[in-house]
C-alpha cells in the first residue's frame, strides 16, 4: 500500500510542477500596471520606486512626451498611464 501511495504522490507532484511551468509569462504579473511597466519601462528604469516622489501629472507628461534622454510613449493610453502610476504608488 505504501509504494502505491508513494507513486501516486510523486505523480501528483509532477503534474502540479508541470502545470506551474506552463503558465505564460504575461500571466505572472500582479496587475496590469506591473505588466505595462515591465514591457515599456523596466528596460531603462529597473526600480519603479524611484518615481514614487514625482507627481501624477509629471509622470503622465513624461510618459506621453518623454524627457531628457527618455523617448516619448504616445501609444500608451491615458488609462494605461493610470495603471502604471497606480502600480508605482502601490509598491
Amino acid at each position: 500500500m505504501k509504494p502505491l501511495l508513494y507513486v501516486l504522490g510523486t505523480a501528483f507532484s509532477g503534474v502540479m510542477i508541470a502545470s506551474c511551468a506552463s503558465v505564460p509569462p504575461g500571466d505572472t504579473y500582479a496587475s496590469e500596471g506591473e505588466r505595462l511597466y515591465a514591457e515599456n519601462c523596466s528596460r531603462c528604469h529597473r526600480q519603479p520606486e524611484q518615481f514614487s516622489t514625482q507627481g501624477n501629472e509629471t509622470l503622465k507628461r513624461t510618459i506621453s512626451k518623454g524627457t531628457h534622454k527618455m523617448p516619448a510613449f504616445p501609444d500608451i493610453t491615458a488609462e494605461e498611464q493610470q495603471e502604471i502610476i497606480a502600480y508605482i504608488r502601490n509598491l
